[in-house]
């Protein structure tokens, strides 16, 4: 949309940042689609993991563009469903009950629940509102825990038949050990 109304002269000075941010992320679409056509013809999408184009296009998107990108994987979605005995569910779906599911298993652990401490004063509002998800708060060495956490309890949402014997489960497992380096803006 933006790439199209640059296109056309319609925006307005101040929306030019917008079709650049587009551009950068069209182009890098077209890099990964590329990959993916070359692995389809080759027959290599078979045996590549299924988030390696994900993977890989984080490598041609801006460092600003990355908080963008999608953080927790349909997969881990699915065993929630599967877990909740719920129909399979999409991301305008999903049951609030998730979210809440989200932060207690996902950010509370993370140093003890300093992280989300901290993920609440820097991207809740005083209205109570986001200002952006928690995900793209977090440095790179904050997303590599992140993605640690969801790997760990989604380990544990496998193994579990229903919510208590998960919540029993997790109950045993240690916290997660962060240091709190994780939002510092020096570098």
């Amino acid at each position: 949309m933006y790439l199209k109304a640059r296109d056309a002269g319609a925006l307005l000075k101040n929306q030019l940042h917008l079709a650049k941010k587009s551009e950068i992320l069209m182009r890098a679409f077209a890099k990964v689609g590329l990959t993916a056509l070359i692995d389809e013809a080759t027959g290599f999408q078979h045996s590549r993991k299924h988030d390696a184009l994900r993977v890989l296009l984080e490598y041609y998107v801006e460092e600003e563009m990355r908080k963008w990108l999608k953080r927790f994987p349909d997969e881990f979605f699915n065993a929630l469903d599967k877990l909740y005995q719920n129909e399979k569910t999409t991301p305008r779906s999903r049951p609030s009950y998730y979210g809440k599911f989200i932060n207690t298993y996902i950010y509370e652990p993370i140093e003890n629940g300093y992280v989300k401490s901290e993920l609440n004063k820097k991207n809740i509002t005083s209205d109570g509102k986001r200002k952006a998800r928690f995900h793209q708060w977090l440095t790179d060495f904050g997303l590599n825990q992140l993605i640690l956490q969801i790997g760990r309890v989604m380990g544990i949402i496998e193994i579990s038949p229903n919510p208590k014997k998960f919540k029993d489960t997790i109950a045993r497992q240690k916290s997660l050990s962060i240091q709190p380096e994780l939002f510092n803006d020096e570098e």
